[in-house]
């Protein structure tokens, strides 16, 4: 087993294991790929992959590791983030990609990824990268990542292109928090996250007790979300995340419903491999105390399908207590509420 570092909806970032060096090498040693790399031979290559596996026992957390495609588990690049040697809150991002692997946004994807564990998970105070002038596409992803550029630097004697961005500017651009536990993030969505939103809800046993809507709609649903962070209600659709891997868990709201505007529902739906581990009922407390404490709500109501018994338990273990039935959304359905 290696330790898993993050993952999004295409890769795995996590540690190589010592029978990966072979892997390491082929994509070391490919030209093509690392054109704008420091030119190394074939034992150089062979030392740094032991010197990456001697960081893993010795517990650097900030490495080299492996891009995993979650589909195939081939290796489809090195992720890189390394300590600063002056400095041990400033590390260097970098990375490679396979050929096969271009043009699919995955190197932007890494980068965000690894963005977002460096300030988040290791908060650093800073993150760097340098490139040479040429690489294009590598000054592309360094800004869709958030760096900005900056004056020139020379290493080696070459001029390169320097990136850099600070921690009070990621935080500053990064998606609202609404909780935060040990094994979960409540947070806004991202623009690019919809896919996994639609994904989840395309799963026929996430959408058994949720009304029949289709793909697109839910892609509606998604966007309308967004627009609602515009707004100044507090009320909104938001993703749960697990906080070290960034994994998509699932969706939650507080929103006035359709059929009784003067209250506040709460709403989730969650993969399937996350439940039964009591995620849902984390998330619901969360959102309670959000309304309860940051919105000034007195009152926080819920419904569910009359079959859905999991989350008629849910709610209960949350503090909510079932009051009946409330005629919602076309049909009668068991009808709960907590308040302040």
């Amino acid at each position: 087993m290696s330790t898993i570092i993050a993952r999004t909806p295409r890769l795995i970032i996590r540690e190589f294991l010592p029978e990966e060096k072979e892997h390491f090498f082929t994509l070391m040693a490919d030209t093509r790929i690392n054109a704008y790399l420091p030119k190394r031979s074939h034992q150089q290559i062979y030392d740094v992959f032991t010197d990456t596996i001697a960081d893993y026992l010795q517990g650097i957390k900030l490495t080299r590791w492996g891009m995993f495609d979650v589909v195939t588990g081939e290796l489809a690049g090195l992720a890189i983030l390394r300590y600063n040697a002056e400095d041990a809150e400033k590390a260097e991002l970098g990375y490679a990609l396979h050929l096969h692997y271009h043009g699919r946004g995955l190197a932007t994807e890494m980068a965000k990824t690894l963005v977002r564990y460096g300030f988040e998970v290791m908060q650093l105070r800073e993150i760097i990268a340098v490139t040479v002038e040429e690489n294009s596409l590598s000054h592309k992803v360094l800004l869709k990542a958030g760096l900005k550029r900056g004056d020139n630097t020379v290493r080696s004697g070459e001029e390169l292109a320097f990136y850099s961005l600070q921690r009070e500017d990621y935080f500053a651009l990064r998606p609202k928090v609404i909780a935060q536990t040990p094994r979960l993030i409540v947070r806004e969505y991202r623009p690019e996250e919809e896919d996994a939103f639609v994904a989840m809800h395309s799963d026929e046993e996430v959408i058994r007790y949720l009304p029949k809507r289709s793909p697109d709609e839910y892609r509606k649903l998604f966007r309308e979300g967004l627009e609602a962070y515009r707004g100044d209600t507090g009320l909104a659709r938001w993703g749960i995340f697990e906080p070290l891997t960034g994994d998509f868990i699932g969706s939650c709201l507080l929103r006035h419903p359709v059929d009784a505007p003067e209250k506040v529902e709460l709403g989730y739906s969650l993969r399937p491999d996350y439940w039964g581990k009591g995620i849902a009922t984390e998330m619901a407390r969360e959102l309670i105390a959000y309304g309860f404490n940051r919105l000034g709500f007195d009152e926080i109501t819920a419904v569910t399908d009359p079959e859905n018994s999991a989350s008629q338990n849910v709610l209960q273990k949350a503090g909510m207590q079932r009051q009946g039935e409330a005629f919602w959304y076309g049909q009668m359905l068991p009808y709960f509420v907590v308040a302040r």
